[in-house]
């Protein structure tokens, strides 16, 4: 079984107020309690689907966006960008799609640009997520540049 656990986010002049938005961390219920999946890529689209339909009319009035991770597998593949354009539209959230900076030697950049063009003219928002560590390296920012909402960098 997957959930979602959040982590809430603050509009940055305004941190005593209610989060304005939540990163949403995928984790799966094991025998020993809710752990990180072994295999974020056998993360299915109807699965993921299924998590956000269900989590999004959870958030409280102040939310206005979520986040969520998609391996580079994931983020290349039209069935999860065709779906995330299915669950915006059933929304006003702002619903956000983070890059992992993890390898995957079978993930080209040239695919990982045309994927992002592809989120951009469907008006889908994208994050690369931890720049400066793993793939997500100044190279590959620099050509993501013009289709990227957000940047959160690894400290």
């Amino acid at each position: 079984m997957l959930t979602f656990y959040g982590q809430p986010k603050f509009k940055s002049d305004e941190t005593d107020l209610p989060p304005a938005g939540y990163e949403l961390f995928i984790r799966e219920r094991t025998a020993t309690g809710w752990q990180l999946p072994k295999d974020f890529n056998a993360i299915t689209v109807e699965q993921l689907k299924a998590l956000l339909l269900k989590t999004i009319p959870l958030m409280p009035a102040s939310v206005i966006s979520i986040a969520f991770n998609l391996e580079p597998a994931q983020f290349i593949d039209h069935r999860y960008i065709d779906m995330i354009a299915e669950v915006q539209q059933t929304t006003s959230l702002m619903l956000s799609t983070e890059l992992t900076e993890r390898a995957d030697e079978q993930v080209t950049i040239q695919q990982l640009v045309q994927a992002a063009k592809y989120f951009a003219e469907l008006d889908l928002q994208i994050c690369i997520d931890d720049v400066g560590s793993g793939r997500n390296t100044l190279g590959l920012v620099l050509q993501l540049n013009k289709y990227v909402s957000e940047y959160k960098f690894a400290c």
